[in-house]
């Protein structure tokens, strides 16, 4: 299968990829990365984890649009306020665990080395969860293939018809 994650998706897809590799036949991350949380990252997460725990609405409003950039918050206004209503309808225990669990996982650079010549990853120029920059330098170290999109960390709609394309031209080139 060819595989594709978005953010903690990219972390579980490289999760399935070491442990089935014989799998999978291609591996895309969008807006994700193989390496583990840095030690400020694992900070933020915790203070994520309490912002949950004391008022998860609140937390929801102000976290879901700044995983646009800037220029797209208001263009897709409608989009975040959707994407809210919807978080707003998970259990705060269980957004709680997810973001323990990004924040636990292990360094996975080895698993995207083992597919570097069947892997592509896509990130934003504006992500405010994922630093291009520093993504760009572990990526051309392990010689993979990446894309620098416009705009933040939801790549799949702030840039729909630059990502299809990338997509379509990733899995048929395997």
């Amino acid at each position: 299968a060819v595989i594709l994650g978005h953010s903690m998706g990219g972390y579980v897809a490289l999760a399935f990829a070491e442990r089935f590799p014989q799998k999978v036949k291609g591996l895309c991350l969008v807006n994700s990365t193989a390496l583990e949380d840095s030690a400020e990252k694992k900070v933020d997460r915790d203070r994520a984890v309490e912002a949950v725990r004391n008022n998860f609405p609140l937390f929801v409003s102000l976290s879901i649009p700044n995983l646009f950039s800037e220029e797209n918050k208001n263009k897709y206004t409608s989009k975040i306020q959707d994407l809210q209503q919807n978080a707003k309808t998970m259990l705060p225990s269980n957004v709680a665990a997810a973001i323990r669990g990004m924040k636990n996982r292990p360094n996975r650079e080895h698993v995207l080395q083992l597919f570097n010549d069947r892997s592509h990853v896509i990130l934003g120029k504006e992500d405010a969860i994922l630093n291009f920059e520093i993504q760009q330098i572990y990526l051309k170290k392990l010689e993979v293939d990446f894309t620098l999109l416009n705009g933040g960390h939801m790549s799949f709609i702030e840039e729909k018809k630059e990502i299809t394309y990338i997509i379509i031209h990733f899995i048929e080139k395997l």
